[in-house]
């Protein structure tokens, strides 16, 4: 009775025992099957870095990395004297009849499309010029109807124009920044009535648009411009191409300009085409 008694007292204990370490087993299974695992994901990550490693793709190498402009540059007033503001906008077509009125040059008994937009304060104090966009200078001059003109070269056919400029603070091949100084406004021959002013033209493809239309856009904003064979415009083109100026006119042009700011250069090229 005893030796049943003691069984009896013995056998619940060892069986808590094992109630309560049920877990371990499990736990241990699933420890070995997290090693497994994880020596299986590394071994997969081992063999792709490998094969990356080896991989040659077809001209991947030879190809010159491109990088990732985070923020373009944009057009900007090539003013920032809070004292100058537009004095003659450019001639829209599709402007009202008394804008495009004001819009027009008058020379030579003729009226001319303004093809771009003119700056000038309400004093007629002269004012700094910068460049509207960083790019290469590829005509810095005087011309007899213009003044001082400054031509600069951006990316995707598109060019800005700067001219009526009493002298020139850069040259042609030099590289500038956006805001660096072109020089001073000045008066010209061809829009005598705006008196001492800044022209400024944005082209693409050689043809002008309307430069308020793309302040604070990138060059690759603007669209390619496709020029109409039969169609003729009238603007300060044909004023610089046909205009006989007076020898007496252009010397009163020169002692307005600055001759000493002007680069030693003897410009070979044609004449500005661009507006007053």
């Amino acid at each position: 009775m005893r030796e049943e008694e003691k069984q009896k007292s013995v056998n619940p204990l060892k069986a808590k025992w094992y109630k309560k370490k049920r877990w371990v087993y499990p736990a241990v299974y699933l420890g070995f099957a997290a090693v497994i695992l994880a020596s299986v994901l590394w071994y997969q990550n081992s063999i792709g870095d490998k094969l990356n490693e080896e991989a040659d793709p077809i001209g991947y190498d030879e190809r010159d990395s491109v990088p990732v402009i985070a923020d373009a540059e944009v057009f900007k007033s090539p003013v920032d004297d809070k004292a100058v503001q537009v004095q003659k906008k450019y001639y829209d077509s599709e402007a009202s009849e008394a804008a495009q009125e004001a819009a027009l040059v008058f020379y030579n008994n003729t009226y001319f499309q303004n093809k771009g937009l003119n700056y000038a304060t309400e004093s007629g104090e002269p004012f700094e010029v910068k460049a509207s966009l960083s790019g290469k200078v590829v005509k810095a001059t005087q011309e007899p109807l213009l003044g001082y003109v400054v031509h600069i070269e951006h990316d995707n056919g598109v060019m800005t124009h700067y001219s009526s400029l009493a002298d020139l603070q850069v040259e042609k091949g030099d590289t500038v920044k956006q805001g660096d100084v072109l020089g001073n406004a000045g008066m010209n021959l061809l829009d005598k009535e705006s008196k001492v002013h800044a022209h400024f033209e944005v082209r693409k493809d050689g043809l002008a648009v309307n430069p308020e239309e793309y302040f604070n856009k990138s060059v690759t904003d603007v669209p390619d411009q496709k020029q109409d064979a039969n169609k003729t415009n009238t603007d300060a083109t044909d004023a610089e191409e046909n205009a006989d100026v007076d020898p007496a006119e252009k010397n009163d042009a020169n002692e307005t300009q600055n001759d000493d700011a002007s680069p030693n250069e003897n410009s070979t090229e044609d004449e500005d085409k661009s507006g007053a």
